[in-house]
């Protein structure tokens, strides 16, 4: 059973004392391929130092809305030499993010719609990052969609209508161990979600799956997750592992 983890901070300093044995439990557990969203300018040297020692891991290049601020634009001139330099398999992780701060809302409005044009125009998928402002950021990237771009709502936790919205603009939800949590209300209509639009990630060292909650999160929990969407949706965790990882690949054209 081979699994994606399609959004995971591997590279984060949490994992500074064991990221080796931390990547080798996941590869033994399965886990084929780890993608790295990256922060900001100054979490680059981390990315950078993680895919270019582990195989089995890949880079994402962009500026998270929560390190969105007014100097956003040459946050984004640090950035984007790197998608010549060290190769991505997405833009991302951008978004917008209204629950810890609006300060700077319009600034990350403005930088998400030009990271999404960096996108089309590397013919890259988008991994999005959306928090309180789910429906916002629908509106923002549909014209992009409409455009050819791809990509997931990594984390996704929107209600059933908004699912819906995405799945029509042929963007993925990215489902992780906060599916395990009795009280996320996307439990209550995953089984209506096609498995050929769900990913499954950790966004690792957050949102450890139940049995780890109060832990640090890690790859090789992934099939935690994978059991638990299989539960949800009436399949077993194999197809579940399949399907995903299939979604996964065509999305971040990913090498078998």
């Amino acid at each position: 059973m081979n699994l994606i983890d399609t959004h995971t901070h591997l590279f984060g300093e949490q994992f500074d004392p064991d990221r080796e044995a931390m990547i080798q439990r996941a590869v033994d557990a399965g886990v084929e391929w780890m993608l790295l969203p990256n922060i900001d300018s100054q979490s680059v040297d981390s990315v950078l130092d993680t895919v270019r020692n582990f195989s089995s891991t890949k880079a994402m290049w962009g500026l998270h809305p929560c390190h969105v601020f007014a100097n956003w634009e040459e946050e984004l001139t640090k950035i984007e030499p790197l998608f010549d330099s060290c190769p991505a398999v997405a833009v991302g992780e951008i978004g917008l993010d209204f629950y810890w701060s609006q300060e700077f809302v319009e600034e990350q409005k403005l930088a998400l719609v030009h990271q999404l044009e960096w996108a089309l125009d590397r013919k890259l998928p988008v991994s999005l990052h959306t928090r309180e402002a789910t429906q916002q950021t629908i509106e923002l990237v549909k014209p992009f969609a409409d455009r050819g771009l791809a990509g997931v709502f990594h984390c996704f936790s929107g209600d059933e209508a908004e699912a819906n919205s995405i799945i029509e603009m042929g963007f993925a939800l990215g489902i992780g161990g906060s599916i395990t949590y009795k009280k996320n209300p996307v439990r209550e209509f995953l089984s209506r979600i096609p498995l050929k639009s769900i990913v499954l990630e950790t966004d690792s060292p957050y949102l450890p799956p139940v049995p780890y909650r109060g832990k640090r999160n890690e790859s090789a929990y992934l099939s935690e997750i994978a059991t638990e969407v299989a539960a949800l949706s009436g399949t077993s965790t194999e197809e579940v592992a399949q399907i995903t990882s299939e979604n996964a690949k065509m999305i971040f054209k990913l090498n078998s």
